[in-house]
């Protein structure tokens, strides 16, 4: 609910010189104004991006003076947009509880941004695979804008001086454009090995709180054992692999799982051959994005870096128009034609900016198999693809890079 104010105090509405406009928003996701205000257009926007609807919506306030535009979306995740005209300069003033925000348009109009964030965020023809249960490590399970990923587990042996079996990393990531309060219960993350044994948090039964500001990843370490706050050493049989690593709640996640084993029993292919772009250099277009991988580098065993790889790409805004972009680096990875996937070498984070028409931005990553670790690629290796799946919706860029001995 965003209450109605008087004047330029408190939180909670609209305010149109001694008018109140308040905004309401129902259980379906339905935004209505109130103060006597009646939409001039009310209109969904069909199959497209949530940012690409209000940067159309923006590009509307240059042909619309003093006017009040609403972008939302429905439970359904639908996108609409809503047109008041005010007819004199106005001022937006909203309660930061709620997930909305205002954009100052052109002639002293205004959007106002209402983002349901326990709506899927994901282009309804979005064809990125959904993770299987359980997921191989650096598999991001992702809801509500909110993504947890388990990017390492580093499993004890005999000669580790260690007494906790499990040493595991997760990333958490806000994608909202709220400040999020997570609550962490050390009972809801466990593993449970093949013959039923539990590794629960060294430290014990315990709930911490911690803000996450709006895009922050946050680099969770926790130790696992099979006798929590004790000095007992504990260990995962041989006999006993494959190990299940259980995120059952963790702020808007439940349900993730991850597996752990010894040798790798998974060999997914996210990517399809028929879909390669092509080599380092050649451009493959997502939306209103030209995206390029431009540069490839491949780690030996004489190199002194710890990531496998290093690569380059470049992105440019091919449309006309100032165009938003959101890149997932989490969903930026590499996959040899094993199935082996190497994620971002510092767990990944979400980007967004502003580009201009004809503006390229570039930006360069580490991949490797586990987070902050060494790792190569295996002898044998035939060629990589390059998956790149965090720009935009509806499509991915993928390039072949061949292993030439």
């Amino acid at each position: 609910m965003l209450s109605s104010c008087q004047g330029t105090s408190g939180y909670g509405g609209v305010e149109v010189g001694p008018l109140e406009i308040g905004l309401t928003i129902d259980s379906n996701g339905k935004v209505s104004v109130t103060g006597g205000f009646v939409p001039k257009i009310s209109v969904g926007l069909g199959p497209i991006e949530f940012e690409a609807g209000i940067q159309q919506t923006i590009d509307l306030t240059s042909e619309k003076p003093f006017y009040l535009f609403i972008v939302y979306r429905d439970s359904t995740g639908e996108i609409y947009r809503e047109e008041y005209e005010i007819g004199k300069k106005f001022k937006v003033v909203f309660s930061p509880q709620e997930s909305v925000r205002q954009i100052q348009g052109n002639n002293d109009s205004v959007v106002v941004v209402v983002d349901r964030l326990e709506f899927t965020t994901r282009h309804p023809n979005y064809d990125r695979e959904s993770p299987p249960i359980p997921a191989p490590i650096g598999w991001p399970f992702e809801q509500d804008r909110v993504q947890l990923n388990l990017v390492s587990a580093e499993i004890r042996d005999e000669n580790d001086y260690e007494d906790a079996a499990l040493f595991l990393v997760f990333t958490l990531l806000n994608k909202t454009s709220q400040e999020l309060l997570v609550e962490f219960d050390y009972d809801q993350i466990f593993a449970v090995d093949s013959v039923g044994n539990y590794y629960l948090d060294w430290d014990g039964s315990n709930i911490e709180t911690f803000h996450l500001e709006s895009g922050e990843l946050r680099i969770i370490e926790k130790y696992y054992t099979t006798a929590p706050g004790e000095y007992v050493e504990s260990r995962i049989p041989s006999s006993a692999f494959p190990v299940i690593v259980y995120a059952n709640s963790l702020s808007r996640i439940q349900g993730a799982q991850w597996l752990i084993s010894s040798p790798p029993i998974y060999e997914y292919h996210t990517y399809y051959d028929g879909d390669i772009a092509g080599n380092v250099g050649t451009p493959f277009y997502i939306e209103n994005f030209s995206v390029t991988l431009t540069n490839l580098e491949v780690r030996t065993s004489d190199d002194y870096d710890d990531a496998a790889f290093y690569a380059e790409f470049s992105v440019e805004n091919t449309s006309s128009e100032r165009r938003l972009l959101d890149l997932d680096l989490s969903y930026v990875y590499i996959e040899d034609n094993f199935g082996t996937r190497y994620i971002d070498y510092y767990g990944g984070g979400f980007e967004s900016r502003w580009i201009d028409p004809g503006q390229t931005y570039t930006f360069d990553r580490y991949y490797t198999t586990q987070y902050r670790q060494e790792s190569r690629i295996p002898i044998g290796t035939a060629y990589v693809v390059v998956v790149c799946e965090g720009i935009g919706g509806g499509t991915r860029a993928q390039w072949r890079f061949d292993i030439v001995r």
